[in-house]
């Protein structure tokens, strides 16, 4: 598991956390999830990319994350205002 803390654009304090499998450890994920403090889900952003790391801006509420596309690594910026 990845994971940062922020505050979402509503004012809640929040996890963001990547999860790799139980079954797979070797997978990367292609979702951040967004958690609550006691661990419950409020969103999840889904990039269609391996993602090896990410953070959070809280200044602009964006998610940067280092992602792999077509074999590359690039970065790649969710903007959690539009969510």
């Amino acid at each position: 598991m990845y994971a940062a803390k922020s505050v979402n654009p509503s004012g809640d304090r929040v996890v963001n956390a990547t999860m790799f499998g139980i079954k797979n450890p070797v997978h990367t994920p292609t979702t951040i999830w967004q958690l609550d403090w006691e661990g419950n889900p409020v969103a999840a952003y889904e990039t269609g990319y391996h993602i090896a790391n990410f953070t959070v801006d809280e200044a602009t509420n964006h998610i940067y994350a280092c992602v792999y596309k077509d074999d590359e690594q690039v970065l790649a910026v969710i903007d959690l205002n539009n969510k």
